[in-house]
């Protein structure tokens, strides 16, 4: 029972190849206010959102795009803490109430990208000009919070097959996943 957590959803596990990463926030960005304008074309179920959220509006675009190391100095300046009660630095993940402070101060759409490596999944590509940082994002919607995630996968096999070894991951379970990286 919380604003982040719904009882049903569907979700979608998508992959797109030969890629960039801003096509991939592109490509987000279709998809969710696609899905958005389709919904709302159903007077019923646009009929239950108005009753249940009178101030809904649709997605303006383009959305915002922000890096994970920008939101860090906008938490610390506008005074918001950690989960720790202190300074955000870089590393920390960003909690769902500071998630919360953001969006609601930006009123729009985000995309909140370029997570320290540390705190995402071992697959995730570093981005090649700052190899600290994935190629991931969040999707953060004011009033909602995060309702897509994503990145860009690790391509190269042998840098691949190093993660699972430094995860202590077998990666033979994954036999699907490292032949496609072949």
């Amino acid at each position: 029972m919380t604003r982040r957590h719904l009882a049903e959803y569907t979700h979608v596990e998508a992959e797109l190849d030969f890629i960039t990463f801003d096509d991939l926030l592109d490509h987000l960005e279709l998809v969710i206010c696609r899905v958005v304008e389709i919904t709302m074309s159903d007077p019923t179920i646009a009929k239950h959102v108005m009753e249940l959220n009178p101030e809904f509006t649709m997605p303006d675009r383009p959305f915002k795009r922000m890096k994970y190391s920008e939101a860090i100095k906008w938490l610390a300046e506008h005074g918001i803490p950690n989960e720790d009660g202190e300074e955000h630095k870089f590393g920390d993940d960003i909690a769902e109430a500071a998630e919360r402070r953001l969006t609601d101060f930006l009123n729009r759409p985000l995309f909140l990208t370029h997570f320290p490596g540390e705190i995402k999944a071992f697959y995730m590509q570093k981005d090649k000009d700052e190899p600290l940082v994935t190629e991931s994002v969040d999707c953060l919607v004011p009033g909602v919070g995060e309702i897509v995630g994503g990145s860009m996968r690790m391509y190269d096999y042998d840098e691949l097959m190093a993660a699972f070894e430094r995860e202590k991951i077998d990666p033979a379970a994954y036999y699907w996943y490292t032949d496609q990286r072949k």
